[in-house]
């Protein structure tokens, strides 16, 4: 069987294409998860299973596998962590939070500094927020009565 200079040309063009789709396509499902923004007053909340409605606060927690978890409030991700029973400590690839200064942002919560302010009332009665800086944690405790917390002082309070 002899095949035509054209023939072998579409052969050898569609198994470039084939190798390029199977390259993208593995480039694509091992990038990091990533966060996506919170859809205000569409997503509902993982843990209380309420709307998330509130662009000054919310949180998402993302697993190594990409699935991601949002709420609508920081302490229903720190009480959906501490139960540990849909998705385990070692498969979480990271937590993100709402920056309370920039509404809608989310900020990795390894690096947030955690506020707890009762003039600064959450959806859910907790009252958590979370900013980028340790300057921006002073700037509000400047015009409210806030407490620096830490993840872990979260948690514990939302058990």
């Amino acid at each position: 069987m002899n095949y035509t200079q054209a023939e072998l040309l579409i052969t050898r063009y569609l198994a470039i294409l084939a190798f390029v789709c199977i390259a993208v396509f593995g480039l694509i499902s091992c990038s990091e998860p990533q966060p996506t923004p919170l859809i205000i007053n569409t997503d509902n909340c993982a843990y209380c299973q309420m709307t998330i409605s509130d662009p000054k606060f919310g949180a998402e927690l993302l697993t190594k596998k990409g699935k991601i978890y949002k709420f609508d409030a920081i302490e229903c991700m720190a009480g959906f962590y501490a139960e540990a029973s849909v998705v385990k400590h070692e498969d979480i690839h990271s937590m993100w939070v709402i920056n309370l200064i920039s509404p809608g942002s989310l900020i990795n919560a390894q690096n947030a500094v955690f506020v707890h302010c009762d003039q600064i009332k959450s959806p859910m009665g907790g009252d958590f927020s979370a900013v980028p800086t340790e300057n921006d944690f002073n700037r509000i405790s400047t015009n409210y009565q806030c407490r620096r917390m830490t993840w872990d002082d979260i948690v514990q309070a939302s058990k």
